[in-house]
């Protein structure tokens, strides 16, 4: 017997998904806080270490923050899913981050993200990320 739990998540709602890191990561790297809000509901909260930000607007002032700082790539990966449209999906994945100067690529991060999201009606979005750091 399987419960709701159990039940295969769509293929079509894991490329979403898989879709929505993507816009993460690029929005983030790009410095674009509105693509970046944008992948969060709008009460989103995104944590990680001491700082919580939550709404968009929090959201969009902590990319903001960066500008200034070396460019910078989000490899996102090996993420596992549970749950369903219904109920909402927790996502489990590994980060890591390079920073990119004119001197090469160096490894800056590395660790894991911890998801609740949900399906809005119209796209999935992220109600929760918390980012564990590894090392």
């Amino acid at each position: 017997m399987t419960s709701k739990s159990d039940t295969p998540i769509a293929t079509e709602d894991r490329l979403a998904i898989v879709q929505l890191f993507a816009r993460y990561s690029w929005a983030f790297d790009a410095r674009d806080g509105d693509a970046y809000a944008d992948v969060f509901m709008p009460e989103g909260i995104m944590e990680g270490g001491p700082r919580r930000m939550q709404g968009r607007e929090e959201l969009k002032a902590f990319v903001a923050r960066f500008a200034d700082a070396p460019a910078s790539q989000h490899w996102v990966t090996n993420t596992m899913l549970t749950g369903s449209r219904e109920t909402g999906i927790q996502a489990r994945s590994y980060l890591v981050e390079f920073e990119v100067d004119e001197s090469g690529p160096r490894l800056a991060l590395v660790g894991q993200y911890h998801d609740s999201l949900v399906h809005d009606g119209s796209a999935w979005r992220i109600a929760h990320r918390r980012f564990v750091a590894i090392g």
